[in-house]
């Protein structure tokens, strides 16, 4: 083969690819997927990403490896603030987190139909919590930044309670405790 015919041989095929390529990206590459207005009846994925307009993400809605759903909520910055899911045992819970990502503030359901409000400070020491044992009897607890109950207010059949003289009280029990542990007070 010449100088000319390979010319020619190269010219052809840089303009069959050419053409081939155009065609290729016309008949084959489809549409993106963009939100419609017609409403699909159903829509499966194993997640879903929330993202602003700059690509940032802002939620993600997801199945973890262990089979658990769960919906994470970002702040500006990426950290997640807030979190809805549910545990191996079948559990639903809330969590809320602090611009650090400790989370201050936690919701849930246990399988023996206890539920509690789990209320933490800034060094992720609980300070109150707020349940409702599995018999149904209400309970509110609150502790000072140690950690330690100061205070108990309704049921009490709990193992954290300090002091065995206020556990099993009634529902309309109250109790203060002081620095130490050591029931100062109780009624009834």
């Amino acid at each position: 083969m010449n100088g000319r015919e390979l010319t020619l041989v190269m010219t052809v095929a840089a303009a069959g690819g050419m053409l081939g390529g155009a065609a290729a990206v016309r008949l084959l590459v489809g549409t993106p997927v963009l939100a419609q207005e017609k409403r699909a009846k159903v829509i499966e994925a194993e997640e879903f990403r929330l993202v602003e307009s700059d690509g940032k993400p802002c939620g993600r809605f997801h199945v973890d490896k262990s089979g658990r759903p769960a919906l994470f909520l970002f702040d500006k910055h990426g950290e997640v603030r807030a979190v809805l899911g549910v545990m191996p045992n079948g559990s639903p819970h809330l969590a809320l987190s602090d611009k650090d990502g400790k989370v201050r503030v936690a919701l849930a359901v246990w399988p023996d139909e206890r539920s509690g409000l789990f209320v933490s400070d800034k060094k992720d020491t609980p300070r109150a919590t707020v349940a409702v044992l599995a018999d149904g009897k209400p309970s509110l607890f609150t502790s000072d930044q140690d950690g330690k109950i100061r205070s108990v207010l309704g049921a009490t059949s709990v193992d954290m309670i300090p002091s065995t003289e206020v556990r099993n009280r009634s529902e309309s029990a109250l109790a203060l405790f002081g620095p130490e542990g050591k029931l100062l007070w109780s009624a009834p």
